[in-house]
C-alpha cells in the first residue's frame, strides 16, 4: 500500500513552508526501509491564493491529490495522511470530506494540525468585516464566521456529519497548538480530535520530532 502525505500550508504560505518537515518524514521512512511506498506531496495549488474560500481552496488541493494518484505507473491501493499548518489543519479537514465523497477506496490514515484555528479568530466581532474581507478575502470572513450568519462554514465542519465522518475514520487525529494561543478543540470537536499543546516557536520543527509526527505518521 502507498502512503502518501499531503503538507498544506497556511495563510500567505507557500509549499517551501513546510519543505524542513518534508525533508525529515523522508529520512525517516528511509531509516524505517520504506521509502519506496511514502510519499509526500507539498501543495502549491494555492500560492497567492489563500483568500479565496476554504471550501475552493480545499477543492484545488483535491484536484492536485487526484493529479498525484493519476500520474503513478502502479495501481496500489492508497492510505492518506494530511498535515495542515496553521489555517491548511482547517483546509485539511475540507480535503477529508471532498476526499471520502469523491475517492471512496483512498483510506484515511493520520490527520494532524498545527496551530490551527479550528474555533475561527479570537478577532471575531472586533474587527469591522468590510475590513476583514480586504484584508483575507472570502476566507477571512469565514474565519471570522461572517460568512453565513445563520450557518457559518466553520460551524458546519465542527457539527455537520459530512465534516465530521471523514475526520473520525482517521486512524489518527492530533491537534499542536501553542499554550495561552490557540485552543483548538470545541465540545464538538473533543470527540475527534486529541488535543496536544506545546509552547514552541517552529511548529514545523516540532513535528519533525521522533516524538512528534514522526511516530504519528509511521506508528510502530
Amino acid at each position: 500500500m502507498m502512503h502518501l502525505i499531503v503538507l498544506i500550508h497556511g495563510f500567505q504560505g507557500y509549499a517551501s513552508d513546510l519543505a524542513f518537515l518534508a525533508r525529515q518524514i523522508g529520512l525517516e521512512a528511509e531509516r524505517r526501509a520504506c521509502q519506496d511506498s511514502v510519499h509526500c506531496l507539498l501543495v502549491e495549488c494555492n500560492h497567492e491564493r489563500t483568500t479565496d474560500s476554504i471550501v475552493t481552496q480545499s477543492q484545488r488541493i483535491v484536484d492536485e491529490i487526484s493529479a498525484w494518484i493519476q500520474r503513478q505507473s502502479n495501481n496500489d491501493s492508497i492510505q492518506l495522511s494530511l498535515v495542515g499548518h496553521s489555517l491548511g489543519g482547517v483546509k485539511a479537514r475540507c480535503v477529508a470530506k471532498l476526499v471520502a465523497s469523491t475517492h471512496p477506496s483512498i483510506t484515511l490514515a493520520h490527520y494532524v494540525s498545527v496551530a490551527t484555528p479550528h474555533l475561527g479568530s479570537k478577532y471575531s466581532g472586533l474587527v469591522p468585516s468590510p475590513a476583514v474581507e480586504l484584508f483575507a478575502g472570502q476566507m477571512g470572513k469565514e474565519l471570522v464566521l461572517n460568512d453565513n450568519p445563520s450557518s457559518p462554514l466553520l460551524l458546519q465542519m465542527a457539527t455537520d456529519p459530512s465534516y465530521t465522518i471523514p475526520l473520525a475514520s482517521f486512524r489518527s487525529r492530533t491537534a499542536y497548538a501553542w499554550s495561552h494561543t490557540i485552543h483548538p478543540c470545541s465540545s464538538k470537536l473533543q470527540q475527534f480530535v486529541q488535543t496536544t499543546h506545546a509552547s514552541l516557536p517552529t511548529p514545523q520543527k516540532r513535528l519533525a520530532n521522533h516524538c512528534g509526527a514522526c511516530s504519528i505518521l509511521f506508528p510502530s
